[in-house]
C-alpha cells in the first residue's frame, strides 16, 4: 500500500489579499517552500501557479512529476482561475466530481509508485483528508478533513 502525502502550497499573492489571476507565492511563501524537503516517487502538483511554485522552490524531490489539472483549487475567487479561462465558478457539486476523479489518479498511481504526494490547495486537500467523502457526496456538502495551513504537510488515507 502507498503512502499518501499532502501538501498546502505556500503563501500566495491571494491568501496576501491580491487580487490577481493564478496567484504567485509570495517572499514569506517561497521562504515556507525553501523549508519543505523529502524524496517522494511521485509528485502530483496542481497546474496552479502557487502549487508549481511550491514544489520549484521547496527541497522536494522526485522520480516524477505529474501535473494534475483535478488537483487545482476550487474555481471560487479571481486567484483561483488560469490566465485566460473563463471566469465561471465551480459549484460544490462540480468541485467533489472532479475530486473524485483525482481520488481515483491517485489510487491508479499508488499501485505504481511506493511515496505519493499531492502538491494542491485548501479545498482539495480537506477532500483528500476528509473521512466522509461517502457523506460529502450525498450532502453535496463542502470537504470537512484537515484545515491544513499554508505549506503544512500530512500524510492521509484515501
Amino acid at each position: 500500500m502507498s503512502q499518501v502525502f499532502v501538501l498546502r502550497h505556500a503563501e500566495s499573492e491571494a491568501n496576501a489579499g491580491l487580487h490577481v489571476i493564478d496567484a504567485r507565492l509570495t517572499n514569506v511563501g517561497r521562504a515556507q517552500a525553501a523549508k519543505v524537503g523529502g524524496h517522494y516517487n511521485l509528485v502530483i502538483c496542481s497546474v496552479m501557479r502557487r502549487a508549481k511554485e511550491t514544489l520549484e522552490n521547496s527541497r522536494i524531490t522526485f522520480d516524477k512529476v505529474v501535473y494534475s489539472t483535478e488537483a487545482r483549487e476550487m474555481k471560487n475567487h479571481i486567484g483561483d482561475f488560469l490566465p485566460g479561462e473563463s471566469r465561471t465558478p465551480e459549484s460544490v457539486g462540480e468541485l467533489l466530481d472532479r475530486l473524485d476523479n483525482l481520488v481515483a489518479q491517485i489510487y491508479k498511481y499508488s499501485k505504481e509508485y511506493d511515496k505519493i504526494l499531492i502538491v494542491s490547495h485548501y479545498y482539495t486537500l480537506m477532500y483528500l483528508t476528509s473521512t466522509n467523502k461517502d457523506d460529502l457526496r450525498s450532502r453535496r456538502d463542502f470537504p470537512n478533513g484537515l484545515n491544513l495551513d499554508n505549506c503544512e504537510i500530512a500524510s492521509t488515507m484515501l
